[in-house]
């Protein structure tokens, strides 16, 4: 429901604050397939394949339109190689420790990370990346103080990543219009 709420007050915002119906429809556009995916892994910690093919495709038009063909593909390679790299080395030391049996991120937040590149563009995803992870981490430190201060609570062990890579990414693109 507040997703509803959101997207009902959101679009009018939206309207009045584009300067033209081009970049109100590509912003409009981009806006629903970045809730999709939230709503998607908040509630399923999950990022389908498909959606993020589709969400390529719609980063790349959307990416190049607004920051041309080669920020928008480098931005999409930068953002996909920076994470894997990531899910390579914790999904390694997490195997060698043997501590978890559900990696640190999964290949969905790889992909999404790709996704958002190809939408805002490079350098831009560098800053999206950052943020994202500084407010995914704010946000674990915030339940592991509140679990340590309410003890009898059920135990949070897994955090959807995804949501903090898409804030990042708005709190970036939006930054640097």
């Amino acid at each position: 429901m507040l997703v509803q709420i959101g997207v009902t007050l959101g679009t009018p915002l939206l309207f009045l604050i584009t300067p033209a119906f081009t970049d109100f429809f590509a912003y409009l556009v981009t806006s629903l397939y970045l809730v999709t995916i939230l709503v998607i892994d908040i509630e399923n910690r999950l990022i389908l394949h498909i959606s993020t093919i589709a969400g390529a495709a719609l980063g790349f038009l959307v990416g190049s339109y607004f920051h041309g063909v080669l920020k928008s593909l480098s931005g999409g390679i930068a953002g996909f190689l920076f994470i894997f790299l990531l899910y390579l080395l914790l999904n390694a030391s997490i195997k060698a420790m043997r501590e978890a049996d559900e990696p640190p991120f999964g290949f969905g937040d790889v992909t999404i990370s790709g996704v958002l590149g190809l939408f805002v563009g490079w350098p831009t995803i560098t800053n999206a990346i950052l943020t994202g992870t500084l407010i995914g981490g704010f946000f674990g430190l915030c339940i592991f103080i509140y679990q340590k201060i309410r003890p009898k609570t059920q135990p949070v062990t897994h955090i959807p990543y995804g949501p903090f890579l898409i804030a990042g990414a708005v709190i970036a693109f939006i930054s640097n219009l």
